[in-house]
């Protein structure tokens, strides 16, 4: 996920972004998964429209645990 801890383990690299571009490459769809994403997933599990939703797990990781 794009947060502040990728600039934290990408810091100690020569070049940091070109390891920050390195980890999104390894990503299936070549981009880290944005916190709005991850909050439009909480925010529709938490919505009337999930109200049938039970026991599901919804994994939004941007399509890491498919490989």
């Amino acid at each position: 996920m794009d947060t502040p801890w990728i600039d934290r383990i990408t810091a100690g690299y020569d070049d940091p972004r070109e390891a920050c571009v390195r980890v999104q490459a390894r990503q299936p769809n070549n981009r880290l998964v944005s916190p709005e994403e991850i909050a439009a997933a909480a925010t529709y599990l938490a919505s009337d429209e999930a109200v049938s939703v039970v026991g599901a797990v919804m994994v939004v990781d941007g399509g890491m645990t498919a490989r």
